[in-house]
């Protein structure tokens, strides 16, 4: 019989393992950024345009069509932003999976998720994370008193602690 708290105590350390954390952080992270600029592009732009076009009055034929630009190319700009913010959460999420399959010992969900991530996006990721941050806070992502919980519970633990 598997110990599920010593598995996930010591399997949490290991190279790969911290390598899926630090991926799925990077790309998460990412992701944080591109929602930001989304943010950054519908709302104050908008505002700080309709507060300067009153102003401008001489030259309020100009400020119109600047305006009407600027809201063709943010919506399209949106929509791009807004592919790759999803497709960003997909592929941290399957990082994340997979770190959880490995470590938890949870079977990998193809209905969620069909397609493990691919190691070379893993390796991007990973290396792009190293360059800008350490990996000490992804070590012992998991409490180490799990390691006394020797039944699948040290599972539903380790999923519960981490949200908390």
């Amino acid at each position: 019989m598997t110990n599920f708290g010593a598995h996930i105590v010591q399997e949490q350390n290991t190279d790969a393992n911290i390598k899926y954390l630090a991926s799925q952080k990077k790309i998460y992270n990412t992701g944080k950024l591109t929602f930001t600029i989304q943010v950054l592009i519908a709302v104050p732009i908008p505002i700080i345009i309709s507060i300067i076009v009153p102003l401008l009055k001489n030259i309020e034929n100009n400020i119109t069509w600047t305006f009407i630009l600027y809201s063709i190319l943010a919506t399209f700009l949106e929509l791009f932003l807004e592919g790759k913010t999803c497709e960003l959460k997909k592929r941290a999420a399957s990082i994340q999976e997979l770190f959880d399959s490995k470590v938890l010992l949870i079977n990998w969900n193809s209905i969620l998720i069909p397609k493990q991530p691919e190691s070379e996006v893993i390796f991007r990721y990973y290396n792009k994370f190293v360059k800008k941050y350490t990996l000490d806070k992804l070590y012992d992502w998991y409490p180490k008193e799990i390691e006394s919980v020797k039944t699948n519970v040290a599972t539903l633990l380790g999923k519960v602690l981490n949200y908390l």
